[in-house]
C-alpha cells in the first residue's frame, strides 16, 4: 500500500495501536532521509511503514509530522545532530508535533528537556545495541533495512563500520530507542 507522501505501507494504522517513528534525516542531496514506523503494542516489534527519499531536513520534518499523526501521533525519535537539528526544530515549532522523544541521560536514566536522540561516539553503540538485542524479535518486510543491517561490521576497538549506507538501519535503531518505554514480550 501507499500512505502519505508516498510512504510504503505494510500495515495501516489501527485506532488503538501504539507506534514509534524513528527518523534519520539526511542532507537531501547526497544522503537519504528515512522514517520507519514500528508498532509497539504487539508481543514483538513490527515494522509498519517506511518513508524515504532525498528530502532536505525541513521537508522531511513536515512529512514525518504528517506520517506520525496518521499513525495515532506516533512517538517520533529524530536524530538531533547534524542534519537533524533543523528537523527537530521544525517538529517543535507551532503547530508542534505532540510526541517527540526527549533525550535521556543514559546513566542516570533521567529525561531532559532536549528533544531527539543525539548520535555520537558515546551514544551510537548504545543505539546499535538496542537494535541488536531485538533483531531476533523483529517482524520487518523492508528489504533495504535488512540489507543495511547485514552491512554493519564490528571492527577492532569496539567500533562499527558500514559497508552500505546506514540511513534505513539508523531509522530502525532510533525506533528501538523509542520502544524502550514499552514492554515487549521476548518469548517468541
Amino acid at each position: 500500500h501507499t500512505g502519505p507522501n508516498g510512504t510504503k505501507v505494510w500495515f495501516k494504522p489501527v485506532p488503538d495501536g501504539e507506534y514509534v517513528l524513528g527518523l534519520d534525516p539526511g542532507q537531501g542531496k547526497q544522503t537519504e532521509s528515512v522514517a520507519h514506523i514500528w508498532r509497539a503494542d504487539l508481543d514483538h516489534p513490527r515494522h509498519e511503514a517506511t518513508l524515504h527519499g532525498f528530502y532536505e531536513p525541513l521537508r522531511m520534518a513536515k512529512y514525518a509530522d504528517i506520517l506520525g499523526r496518521w499513525y495515532n501521533n506516533a512517538l517520533i525519535v529524530p536524530e538531533a545532530n547534524s542534519h537533524g537539528l533543523g528537523t527537530v526544530e521544525r517538529l517543535m515549532e507551532y503547530p508542534r508535533y505532540p510526541r517527540v522523544y526527549m533525550r535521556k541521560q543514559i546513566i542516570k536514566r533521567k529525561t531532559t528537556t532536549m528533544p531527539g536522540w543525539l548520535t555520537g561516539p558515546s551514544t551510537k553503540p548504545y543505539m546499535l545495541q538496542e537494535l541488536a538485542v531485538r533483531l531476533d524479535q523483529l517482524e520487518c518486510y523492508d528489504a533495504e533495512f535488512w540489507r543495511q543491517v547485514r552491512g554493519c561490521r564490528d571492527i577492532p576497538g569496539g567500533r562499527v563500520e558500514f559497508i552500505t549506507a546506514d540511513d534505513h538501519h539508523d531509522a530502525g535503531a532510533l525506533s528501538m530507542i523509542g520502544l524502550k518505554g514499552f514492554t515487549v514480550n521476548t518469548q517468541r
